[in-house]
């Protein structure tokens, strides 16, 4: 059995998605000290790029 990997992946440029203005602040809070807030950014950037649902599979440890 031959897989082809990626064969329908469409390449989509984050820039062109999402504007600066959005996510400048975003990435700046990735950087506060405070690990919860991290976290939450974490959760953020996965939900908004997760486009076959595999948050749940993240948020879990293997």
């Amino acid at each position: 059995m031959i897989v082809y990997v990626g064969t329908k992946y469409q390449t989509i440029h984050l820039n062109t998605t999402f504007p600066v203005s959005f996510l400048e602040p975003l990435l700046r809070m990735s950087l506060a000290p405070d690990p919860d807030m991290r976290l939450l950014v974490q959760r953020i950037l996965h939900t908004l790029i997760d486009r076959h649902h595999n948050l749940d599979k993240l948020s879990k440890p293997t």
